[in-house]
């Protein structure tokens, strides 16, 4: 749908995490600040955030923080415990938003419309049993 926000799944997409960066859970800035946020978001939302990129959460839990004007994240940590309202814009935050390439209905209808279907027709008469591999670009 344009304009809504993908839901992650329980863990990062694969590929999602580049070589050599840490996870969330493993940041050593505020560990246990952080590590109480994303429990509490977890059992907030049923989605764990501790295996994506350390800096990514860091950055969306920073924003949360200056936005409550709180400057450590065992305090702001505090502050969501006992606050669902909070939570759930953190859990907001935290989510993917859909490019603009989805908001894009014309150019996304040819694709339904027109590409795809030309693509599954041509692997089929041309390969039978082999699936058919996509590939996303960023």
């Amino acid at each position: 749908m344009a304009g809504q926000p993908v839901s992650p799944a329980l863990s990062p997409p694969e590929g999602e995490k580049k070589r050599g960066e840490e996870s969330a859970e493993q940041g050593s800035r505020g560990k246990n600040g952080f590590q109480k946020i994303l429990f509490l978001l977890r059992n907030h939302s049923g989605v764990d955030f501790s295996l994506y990129k350390s800096k990514t959460v860091h950055r969306r839990i920073d924003r949360r923080m200056l936005l409550n004007k709180i400057d450590r994240p065992e305090a702001y940590a505090n502050l969501v415990r006992g606050n669902p309202k909070e939570l759930e814009a953190l859990y907001s935050d935290m989510l993917i938003n859909v490019t603009s390439f989805f908001r894009n209905p014309g150019a996304f209808e040819v694709l339904k419309e027109k590409v795809f279907p030309k693509l599954i027709q041509q692997h089929r008469f041309h390969v039978q049993f082999t699936p058919t591999r996509l590939f996303r670009a960023q």
